[in-house]
Protein backbone atom coordinates (compact mmCIF):
# COMPACT_ATOMS: atom_id res chain seq x y z
CA UNK A 1 0.00 0.00 0.00
CA UNK A 2 2.83 2.37 0.82
CA UNK A 3 4.54 1.78 -2.53
CA UNK A 4 1.25 2.38 -4.34
CA UNK A 5 0.64 5.64 -2.47
CA UNK A 6 4.22 6.81 -3.04
CA UNK A 7 3.98 6.12 -6.78
CA UNK A 8 0.72 8.09 -6.96
CA UNK A 9 2.23 10.96 -5.01
CA UNK A 10 5.33 11.13 -7.21
CA UNK A 11 3.27 11.03 -10.40
CA UNK A 12 1.02 13.79 -9.06
CA UNK A 13 4.05 16.04 -8.51
CA UNK A 14 5.32 15.80 -12.07
CA UNK A 15 3.88 16.84 -15.40
CA UNK A 16 0.62 15.15 -16.29
CA UNK A 17 1.17 11.79 -18.00
CA UNK A 18 -0.14 11.28 -21.53
CA UNK A 19 -2.53 8.61 -20.28
CA UNK A 20 -4.83 8.47 -17.29
CA UNK A 21 -3.51 6.26 -14.52
CA UNK A 22 -5.70 4.17 -12.24
CA UNK A 23 -4.15 3.00 -8.97
CA UNK A 24 -5.80 -0.06 -7.53
CA UNK A 25 -5.08 -2.18 -4.48
CA UNK A 26 -6.69 -5.60 -4.51
CA UNK A 27 -6.81 -8.46 -2.08
CA UNK A 28 -7.52 -12.16 -2.16
CA UNK A 29 -5.11 -12.77 -5.03
CA UNK A 30 -3.66 -15.90 -3.43
CA UNK A 31 -7.21 -17.21 -3.02
CA UNK A 32 -7.93 -17.09 -6.75
CA UNK A 33 -7.46 -13.50 -7.94
CA UNK A 34 -10.57 -12.44 -6.03
CA UNK A 35 -9.91 -8.68 -6.06
CA UNK A 36 -8.61 -8.31 -9.58
CA UNK A 37 -11.13 -10.83 -10.90
CA UNK A 38 -13.98 -8.86 -9.34
CA UNK A 39 -12.68 -5.63 -10.86
CA UNK A 40 -12.46 -7.22 -14.31
CA UNK A 41 -16.10 -8.23 -13.99
CA UNK A 42 -17.09 -4.75 -12.65
CA UNK A 43 -14.53 -2.35 -14.17
CA UNK A 44 -14.61 1.32 -13.27
CA UNK A 45 -13.23 2.16 -16.72
CA UNK A 46 -13.83 0.29 -19.98
CA UNK A 47 -11.45 -2.68 -20.20
CA UNK A 48 -10.73 -1.76 -23.81
CA UNK A 49 -9.15 1.45 -22.50
CA UNK A 50 -6.71 -0.35 -20.18
CA UNK A 51 -3.26 -0.33 -21.75
CA UNK A 52 -1.18 -1.93 -18.99
CA UNK A 53 -1.22 -3.56 -15.60
CA UNK A 54 1.85 -2.94 -13.48
CA UNK A 55 1.83 -5.32 -10.55
CA UNK A 56 3.98 -4.27 -7.61
CA UNK A 57 2.88 -7.07 -5.32
CA UNK A 58 5.45 -8.19 -2.75
CA UNK A 59 7.59 -5.04 -2.97
CA UNK A 60 10.73 -5.55 -0.93
CA UNK A 61 10.43 -9.32 -0.78
CA UNK A 62 12.09 -10.13 -4.09
CA UNK A 63 15.64 -9.96 -5.38
CA UNK A 64 16.67 -6.31 -4.82
CA UNK A 65 18.82 -6.36 -7.98
CA UNK A 66 16.21 -7.67 -10.42
CA UNK A 67 12.82 -6.78 -11.83
CA UNK A 68 10.50 -9.41 -13.26
CA UNK A 69 8.96 -8.36 -16.56
CA UNK A 70 6.31 -10.05 -18.66
CA UNK A 71 5.54 -10.77 -21.37
CA UNK A 72 8.96 -11.74 -22.65
CA UNK A 73 10.20 -10.60 -26.08
CA UNK A 74 9.27 -14.02 -27.47
CA UNK A 75 5.61 -13.61 -26.50
CA UNK A 76 3.14 -12.22 -29.03
CA UNK A 77 1.91 -9.67 -26.48
CA UNK A 78 5.39 -8.23 -25.82
CA UNK A 79 4.91 -4.48 -25.70
CA UNK A 80 6.62 -1.13 -25.44
CA UNK A 81 6.09 -0.96 -21.67
CA UNK A 82 8.21 -4.07 -21.20
CA UNK A 83 10.74 -2.86 -23.78
CA UNK A 84 11.04 0.43 -21.90
CA UNK A 85 11.58 -1.42 -18.60
CA UNK A 86 14.38 -3.40 -20.25
CA UNK A 87 15.89 -0.15 -21.53
CA UNK A 88 15.71 1.69 -18.20
CA UNK A 89 16.46 -1.09 -15.71
CA UNK A 90 20.28 -0.96 -16.01
CA UNK A 91 20.34 2.76 -15.15
CA UNK A 92 18.65 1.81 -11.87
CA UNK A 93 21.08 -1.03 -11.22
CA UNK A 94 18.52 -3.69 -12.07
CA UNK A 95 18.64 -6.71 -14.32
CA UNK A 96 15.46 -7.90 -16.02
CA UNK A 97 14.24 -11.45 -15.57
CA UNK A 98 11.41 -13.05 -17.49
CA UNK A 99 10.13 -14.88 -14.45
CA UNK A 100 9.26 -13.32 -11.13
CA UNK A 101 12.41 -13.23 -8.98
CA UNK A 102 12.48 -15.72 -6.14
CA UNK A 103 11.62 -14.45 -2.70
CA UNK A 104 14.59 -13.44 -0.62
Amino acid sequence: TTALMLAAELLARGPAPRRSILFMAVSGEEKGLLGSGWWCEHPTVPLADVAANINIDMVGRNDPDAIGATPSPQHEDHNTLVARAVELAPASGLRVTWNAPAAM
